[in-house]
């Protein structure tokens, strides 16, 4: 199914706080610094840049907003990642099925006694 995404909803996903969505992905942030998801790291070379809400891995290369993180992270295409993103955010739009909720409608059934169900509603105001 391709999934429209509509352009200022792109625009507010990668407005999301880069360490944050760093978090949510599972990433242990500490000083605007992790270890790279990329490669076998023990020492953090990603940091993060809250001016521009971007990442870099100064070993890999790899870097990006919010969406490209969330891709190379998780392997995922654009869409995949938008969509997920705003689950994990509360970011809906009315073509995002996936994450929208229905609201069901719970009906209280309420049980009379024999004798209030034969009554007929008029008898009470005669």
């Amino acid at each position: 199914m391709i999934m429209v995404i509509p352009k200022d909803i792109v625009n507010r996903l990668n407005e999301l706080n880069i360490e944050e969505v760093a978090t949510k992905l599972g990433m242990d942030v500490k000083r605007h610094k992790a270890l790279c998801f990329m490669h076998n790291d023990h020492s953090p070379s990603i940091t993060f840049s809250k001016t521009k809400n971007m990442y870099k891995c100064w070993v890999c290369g790899k870097g990006g907003g919010p969406i490209k993180m969330v891709q190379d992270k998780l392997g995922w295409g654009f869409q995949e990642s938008c969509a997920w993103l705003a689950g994990q955010f509360n970011i809906w739009w009315p073509e995002n099925n996936e994450h929208s909720k229905p609201f069901a409608k719970t009906i209280k059934r309420v049980y009379l006694h024999k004798e209030e169900r034969t009554t007929n509603i008029f008898d009470l105001y005669g």
